[in-house]
């Protein structure tokens, strides 16, 4: 799996439009990639993409060193209002970024 160097990379999401898709993904990362690193791999449908991004939770707090300064960085949550808006912007420039390609092909 090629990756710059210095990023360490738990899994690879490759999203696709609809099972056929997500298939033919599937064959070709089993035919190229290697078998240890085939496990990185999940496949998600557009549709699915929210739920998948929902299941990873609330990340903990971090601290870093940067140029000899302490850094901590806290992520804060947000209402479901809020959070019901930033999903329907995730869903529309996947939808859009999907129709733009299937412009590409024709």
């Amino acid at each position: 799996m090629a990756r710059p160097r210095g990023i360490a990379s738990s899994e690879v999401i490759l999203i696709a439009s609809t099972e056929r898709h997500i298939k033919g993904l599937s064959k070709f990362i089993e035919e190229n990639l290697d078998p240890k690193d085939q496990g990185r791999v999940r496949y998600i449908t557009s549709e699915s993409i929210v739920e998948h991004l929902d299941s990873f939770g609330k990340p903990a707090p971090t601290e870093q060193v940067v140029r000899g300064y302490k850094v901590r960085t806290v992520q804060q949550s947000v209402d479901s209002e809020d959070a019901a808006s930033r999903r329907k912007a995730i869903s529309e420039v996947i939808a859009r970024s999907l129709k733009r390609g299937k412009k590409d092909k024709d």
